[in-house]
């Protein structure tokens, strides 16, 4: 009998099978891999990526930038030379500051056995005898901080991820880097400091904080404290900071100024009761820290 359907079963040739497999062999043999940075630490990782680049990874770096504060009882204000301030302890004797310019160095992220820090390194020169100096290698995260530089102060590049449980610097220039020689620092550098600034003395090398102030009082005595001692701060972080790969970090620190002097009768504290209060009081002045990625 016919089929009266009016079908047809079509079957594949043996050619038609032999043709797919050529185009798919010139298919492969036309596609090219994409390059890129497959280093999951590096801020442009390619996901999309399956060949390696050469030396094209580039790396978090770290950034730090300080928000000026003097708290009052149950006053928050933006810090400002030209405002009169007092501490807790004496609250009829007023201040003003007219000068604070301090560094801040060996910025660092700690946890139990582990450490995140800047990588980078900058050549200074210590010296060695009179009219000589030696190049020596330093981490180069120094920033120069004053109430009038209001931009963050990017370092180097970062290395460290996870969670951080404390936060670790030093207010000032660590012996014995204090006593190399500025005008050797590279141009634009924090430690390029003028021989007449404010943070470097000849003889004595960098000056860790420069006070200056006077009291509502006795307006017209202006008086100068240069820190010269080296502080070690060591703060809690309570959360931990979680520090993410791949991602550019800015730190924000608040300060609060006023926690250097507090307990202090400025209207009688000589420079070194005054050197000796802020070295004690170095940490309280730090009270909040935030950090962002991108």
């Amino acid at each position: 009998m016919k089929n009266s359907s009016g079908s047809k079963i079509m079957g594949k040739s043996p050619g038609f099978f032999l043709g797919s497999m050529l185009a798919l062999l010139l298919l492969a043999g036309c596609y090219q891999k994409e390059e890129g940075c497959l280093d999951i630490h590096a801020v442009n990782f390619n996901v999309a990526a399956d060949k390696p680049c050469a030396d094209c990874c580039t790396y978090p770096k770290l950034s730090v930038k300080l928000e000026h504060k003097a708290i009052l009882p149950d006053t928050l204000l933006p810090f400002r030379y030209d405002s009169l301030y007092y501490v807790a302890a004496y609250p009829g004797v007023k201040f003003r500051f007219h000068r604070l310019r301090y560094y801040l160095s060996d910025i660092r992220l700690v946890r139990s056995g582990a450490t995140g820090q800047v990588m980078d390194s900058v050549t200074l020169y210590l010296p060695q005898s009179p009219g000589d100096t030696v190049p020596v290698r330093v981490v180069n995260d120094f920033i120069l901080a004053d109430r009038d530089f209001l931009k963050a102060s990017t370092l180097g590049t970062w290395e460290g991820d996870g969670s951080f449980d404390r936060l670790e610097f030093t207010i000032g220039v660590e012996d014995p880097f204090r006593y190399t020689d500025p005008a050797k620092a590279p141009a634009g550098h924090p430690l390029r400091a003028p021989a007449d600034g404010y943070n470097w003395e000849a003889g004595t090398g960098y000056i860790s904080n420069f006070m200056r102030y006077s009291t509502a009082a006795q307006p017209q005595d202006t008086l100068q404290v240069p820190i010269t001692t080296p502080v070690p701060v060591s703060l809690t972080l309570d959360p931990p900071l979680e520090i993410k790969p791949g991602y550019n970090i800015q730190l924000t620190l608040y300060l609060n100024y006023l926690a250097w002097l507090e307990g202090l009768d400025l209207s009688t504290a000589t420079p070194a009761q005054i050197e000796q209060q802020y070295a004690n009081q170095a940490a309280n002045a730090f009270y909040l820290i935030e950090v962002k990625f991108n």
